[in-house]
């Protein structure tokens, strides 16, 4: 016998069932719970489309730039491996910008929103090498965040 507890806003994640479960026909098939994407889709289910990933984001400055003790870049670009393979935090893309005073500035899912931190590493090598180490958990590798959405 099974006992449910409705909690509102509560929600685990069982990953996938059924090769339909990851994102439908073609995109990726069920393996021990977790879809395997085919090479042009990503996320945790297959919905995303590489082709189709924005390549740069931006701050639409007309409501407010990021507000804090240092200027932050407006504009990021996406974060890919040596080899043009999308870098991805929690099955989404991760972006960054170099800024002028040589802080690398990232903005990456955490989970459940996104977030902004400008403690990185020294370099985007840096930040390939953090973001390919098994596990990556944003609490613990992340020294702080600066902003969430």
């Amino acid at each position: 016998e099974q006992l449910y507890f409705p909690m509102d806003g509560f929600q685990i994640d069982a990953g996938c069932l059924k090769d339909t479960d990851c994102g439908g026909a073609g995109r990726g098939i069920c393996r021990n719970n977790r879809c395997e994407c085919e090479d042009e889709y990503f996320g945790a289910l297959c919905l995303y489309t590489r082709e189709k990933v924005c390549k740069t984001i931006a701050v639409n400055e007309q409501f407010s730039k990021f507000q804090g003790n240092r200027e932050f870049s407006t504009e990021f670009s996406l974060l890919e491996d040596e080899d043009g393979h999308i870098m991805e935090a929690y099955h989404h893309p991760v972006y960054y910008h170099t800024a002028s005073d040589g802080n690398l500035e990232v903005v990456l899912y955490l989970g459940v929103r996104w977030g902004l931190t400008a403690a990185l590493g020294d370099t985007v090598d840096d930040l390939r090498k953090m973001l390919s180490a098994k596990p990556f958990h944003a609490v613990h590798d992340l020294p702080m965040l600066e902003f969430y959405t």
